[in-house]
């Protein structure tokens, strides 16, 4: 399942790679380029947080509170530069 970051100024219809959080699959996580967005939101905007949605592929709607708590438990796959 891919999860999207969504901004007020996004068009849900018209998502880029910047936008998305990531991919489950198997019990494994594997971040995309918006899950470095969310972590900029969480350490240094929080006040912006409650303007955050985070939908998946099937248009599955989500807090950011819930989108972490679905991957809470699933292995990160982190990429060593």
């Amino acid at each position: 399942m891919t999860y999207y970051i969504v901004m007020p100024e996004d068009n849900e219809n018209n998502l880029w790679d910047e936008n998305e959080l990531g991919e489950s699959s198997f019990g494994m996580f594997y971040p995309g380029r918006g899950m470095e967005a969310l972590r900029e939101i969480i350490e240094k905007h929080r006040i912006h947080l409650k303007n955050v949605e985070i939908i998946n592929e099937r248009n599955d709607k989500f807090t950011v509170l819930e989108f972490l708590d679905l991957i809470k438990d699933m292995k990160i796959y982190e990429v060593n530069d």
